[in-house]
């Protein structure tokens, strides 16, 4: 989403925020501990250091793009956590490997990161800028695609995802 054009830019650290942010938020309405999301959020794109922010339609336009990406972005995370944590990444390797995983912190995670991109959506949207608005319909089905999922709504995140398709809807 960050390849569309922008009348804000956001940078990683930004984004980076924001979903520690939200993520701290949806374990507080949940009630689930939060310093695993956090952790994970501080590392869920710190391969985009070396690699930069790769297009989803691109990265996973086939499997053998996915792979090439995919080992990219574990040399990227791995020479950006020893650059900035000057280690081997150990411990921190394994929050941005499964930052994303079907854990509740990896779903929390998955919900905070779309969710972001909605908030990026609504901020462009208010300023004029509609060119985000044509990702919604692809936001949407990962929202759909979430509240089909039992774990979610089990726990209240289905919920919070039923929400945020709400305020896609009204952007």
């Amino acid at each position: 989403y960050s390849q569309a054009h922008n009348i804000t830019q956001e940078s990683v650290l930004e984004h980076t925020a924001f979903v520690a942010m939200f993520g701290m938020s949806i374990c507080a309405r949940v009630g689930h501990d939060p310093s695993i999301v956090l952790k994970r959020a501080i590392v869920h794109d710190i391969d985009e250091i070396v690699t930069g922010d790769i297009p989803t339609t691109t990265k996973y336009a086939n499997c053998e793009i996915q792979q090439a990406l995919r080992t990219i972005e574990i040399k990227g995370a791995k020479e950006s956590m020893k650059k900035l944590f000057n280690s081997n990444g150990t411990g921190l390797f394994e929050h941005w490997a499964d930052a994303k995983d079907d854990t509740i912190d990896g779903w929390i995670m998955k919900i905070a990161d779309t969710g972001a991109v909605v908030y990026k959506m609504q901020q462009e949207a208010r300023l004029g800028n509609r060119t985000l608005l044509k990702y919604r319909q692809r936001v949407r089905l990962v929202f759909l695609d979430m509240t089909k999922n039992e774990d979610l709504q089990n726990n209240g995140l289905a919920d919070i995802v039923i929400e945020l398709t709400e305020i896609l809807e009204n952007i």
